[in-house]
C-alpha cells in the first residue's frame, strides 16, 4: 500500500484569518514534498438575498466571486512564497463539503488539511462541513484548531479500538511519523459496552509496535484501558502526554436511541484542542451508516 502524501488539499474560508494555519499547512507540505491545492467554495446561499413577501431578489454573485478570486490570488502568492513551490488555487460555487469531496477525488488528493474553530459545542442539531467531509470521504483528514501553534507532529497518540482498519490507519500514519521523526504512543481502548476480546486488542498493540519498530519509528506502549466514553479518554490522554497529533479511525455508527447525540467522530471533531488525523475505511458504507453520518443541516467549517 502506497501512502506517500503527494497532493494536499486545503479548503479555506477566506472570511477568516488563516495566517497561522497556512504556516502550519506549508510546513506539512514542505516536509512531504507535496503539491498544495487551495480551494475556496462560495455557498449558493451567499450569492443573493431576497424575501417572499417583497417578491424581490438581489444577486450578489459577481461581487462575491470577484472578491473570492482576489483573495484566493493573494493566498496563492503567500503559500507559494512559503513553500517555494507553485500552488494550485481554485474557487467553486455550491455546497462546501460536496465541492471539497468532488475536488479531492478529481485531483487524487492524499490528505485534506482543515482549519477548525473548535473546541466548542455543536449548536443544537446543526452539523458542520468538517464532519461531513470526514465522514464521507476515504481521504485522511487532519483538523488543526485555530489556536494551535506547533508546526511539527513529534508526539503522535495512536488509540487502538475494536474497529475496522486500525492497521490501515497505521500505514497512513507511518509516513507522517517518519517525516516528523515522531514517537508513536500505542494505547488499546475498549469501550465498556462492546465486551471486546481484550486479548485481541493487546495482541494488536504488540503487532503494531513491531510494525513501527520495523519502520524505525519509536513506539511507546501503554496498558489497555476500559472506557465508558472512549472519546473522552482519548482526548484526555492527548492532553496528558502533550500529543501533537491524535490519530483516530472514523466511526459514524450510532444506535437509534442515540440518534440525537454525538457519535465518536463528532465528539472528537468538536472537542479536540489538538490536531487530529481522521482515517476512514475505504469500504462502502451501508445505507444506515450513511444516514447517521450526516443527520443534521450543515454549518460552516
Amino acid at each position: 500500500m502506497n501512502n506517500a502524501i503527494k497532493n494536499i488539499l486545503i479548503p479555506l474560508d477566506l472570511t477568516r484569518k488563516n495566517e497561522k494555519f497556512l504556516n502550519i499547512a506549508a510546513a506539512i507540505a514542505n516536509r512531504h514534498g507535496a503539491k498544495v491545492h487551495v480551494l475556496n467554495v462560495v455557498p449558493y446561499s451567499l450569492l443573493g438575498t431576497g424575501s417572499a413577501s417583497s417578491g424581490k431578489f438581489f444577486f450578489h454573485g459577481n461581487a462575491m466571486i470577484e472578491s473570492a478570486e482576489k483573495q484566493l490570488a493573494t493566498c496563492k502568492m503567500v503559500m507559494s512564497q512559503i513553500t517555494n513551490e507553485d500552488v494550485i488555487a481554485q474557487h467553486a460555487i455550491g455546497s462546501v463539503a460536496t465541492e471539497v469531496l468532488k475536488y479531492s477525488k478529481q485531483k487524487n488528493i492524499d490528505l485534506i488539511l482543515m482549519p477548525v474553530q473548535y473546541p466548542k459545542r455543536r449548536p443544537g442539531f446543526i452539523s458542520s462541513n468538517t464532519y461531513e467531509i470526514i465522514a464521507n470521504r476515504a481521504v485522511p483528514v487532519i483538523t488543526i484548531p485555530e489556536n494551535y501553534n506547533k508546526e511539527k507532529f513529534e508526539k503522535i497518540l495512536f488509540p487502538i479500538r475494536n474497529v475496522k482498519a486500525v492497521e490501515d490507519k497505521l500505514q497512513s500514519v507511518i509516513p507522517i511519523a517518519k517525516k516528523n521523526k515522531a514517537n508513536v504512543r500505542l494505547v488499546a481502548i475498549d469501550a465498556f459496552e462492546r465486551n471486546s476480546n481484550i486479548r485481541k486488542l493487546e495482541d494488536k498493540v504488540q503487532l503494531l509496535g513491531e510494525k513501527l519498530s520495523n519502520s524505525k519509528i519509536a513506539a511507546i506502549k501503554e496498558d489497555l484501558r476500559v472506557s465508558l466514553e472512549p472519546h473522552s479518554d482519548i482526548l484526555a490522554l492527548g492532553d496528558q502526554n502533550n500529543s501533537d497529533l491524535i490519530a483516530v479511525n472514523v466511526s459514524t455508527e450510532k444506535s437509534f436511541t442515540q440518534l440525537f447525540k454525538n457519535n465518536f467522530t463528532e465528539n472528537i471533531v468538536y472537542k479536540s484542542k489538538r490536531p487530529v488525523f481522521f482515517f476512514r475505511n475505504e469500504e462502502d458504507a451501508t445505507s444506515a451508516q450513511e444516514y447517521v453520518a450526516m443527520p443534521y443541516p450543515m454549518m460552516p467549517v
